[in-house]
């Protein structure tokens, strides 16, 4: 039996255990359960399987540790998700989108300088 440091913990696997068990009762793709699918399916954030999900994703969505490119095509999912599930998601949209397209040229000038830096002598 694992053991805990503390409750956290536990709570956090009974959520795990929760949503995997939710997946795979709805019989859908770790793609299509999650906004952010990882592998394990355990680590993956964000689910987008219902209405309340999808809302408490949008919610949620700037507390979430992701890459760049994975918040990206979050972004996107999210977005697709709540049109599918009737949800406007225009407000979610203003405030984002703009931030997504900074953060992403940000991470590019970054990899930019660091390709020059390696290449100049």
């Amino acid at each position: 039996m694992p053991m805990f440091n503390n409750i956290d913990q536990v709570h956090e696997l009974t959520k795990i255990t929760g949503m995997e068990a939710e997946r795979k009762r709805r019989r859908m793709t770790v793609e299509q359960f999650y906004a952010v699918p990882r592998d394990p399916p355990s680590a993956s954030a964000l689910p987008i399987f219902d209405s309340s999900h999808v809302r408490n994703a949008m919610a949620r969505f700037n507390q979430t540790k992701m890459s760049p490119q994975e918040r990206r095509r979050a972004f996107n999912k999210v977005i697709r998700a709540a049109s599918k599930h009737g949800i406007n998601s225009s407000a979610f949209k203003s405030k984002h989108e703009k931030r997504l397209h900074e953060k992403l040229d940000n991470t590019r000038i970054n990899m930019v300088k660091s390709d020059a830096d390696v290449f100049s002598v």
